[in-house]
């Protein structure tokens, strides 16, 4: 259910091999499938680094496909990591920097324009999904399993990207639309769980008329990935 993130410079802090934030835009069949939303992504990202004084770090584990958790011992994910992990950043301001967690209560705001489709919770606080206007090309030659229709519109599949681990922003709520780049759409959550504090950022592509009322959960969600129901 969930696509790489965009190229960029290694951003580890990891002993071991130098981690590179993927691209997160190709679809199932190899094409360019999100331009806009990849720009989006490089914005956002330094909107979060100017709001935190200092550079968005990928720790070995954090990023697309990762195979072990970033976090404690280190142990082996279940199943390949479904996105990145926005966890710590680093002070710039001058040589030999410190390596600071993103605290709690940093703010953040939506990717892109968009509107909000589902909200659930998750095993640190509360994932929000939203749906942009954004296309995907390709998704025709791809296996999935959804039912087609007569209607262009419906057969049409749409970017949405997803935040985890977050408490939403006192306005949000499923059907509302994203505002202006300097709103709050959520905040890092505070985790009772081995699982520092963080923010998990996923993409994927699911068609115009996907029920999102009946996703309740990441449960749920990854079976229908699994089903081919989004890609």
């Amino acid at each position: 259910a969930t696509r790489n993130m965009p190229d960029g410079p290694a951003r580890s802090r990891s002993p071991g091999r130098a981690v590179k934030t993927p691209a997160w835009w190709l679809a199932p069949v190899g094409l360019l499938a999100y331009p806009k939303l990849a720009c989006a992504w490089e914005s956002w990202i330094r909107i979060i680094e100017d709001s935190a004084g200092g550079r968005v770090l990928f720790p070995e584990g954090a990023e697309f496909a990762g195979h072990c958790f970033w976090w404690g011992k280190r142990r082996p994910r279940p199943a390949p990591h479904e996105g990145v992990d926005i966890c710590e950043v680093l002070d710039v301001a001058e040589p030999g920097g410190a390596v600071r967690p993103l605290p709690v209560g940093f703010s953040l705001p939506a990717i892109t324009d968009g509107e909000i489709v589902a909200m659930f919770e998750d095993f640190i606080a509360t994932t929000i999904v939203l749906k942009h206007q954004e296309t995907i090309a390709g998704l025709a030659s791809c296996e999935c399993s959804v039912p087609t229709t007569q209607n262009d519109e419906e057969q049409c599949w749409h970017a949405c990207s997803l935040l985890a681990h977050v408490q939403p922003a006192p306005w949000v709520s499923v059907g509302c639309r994203t505002k202006e780049p300097s709103t709050a759409l959520a905040f890092v959550a505070a985790s009772s769980k081995a699982a520092p504090p963080h923010v998990h950022v996923s993409l994927l592509a699911a068609p115009n008329d996907f029920m999102w009322q009946h996703v309740s959960g990441w449960p749920n969600l990854l079976a229908k990935s699994a089903a081919k129901q989004v890609a």
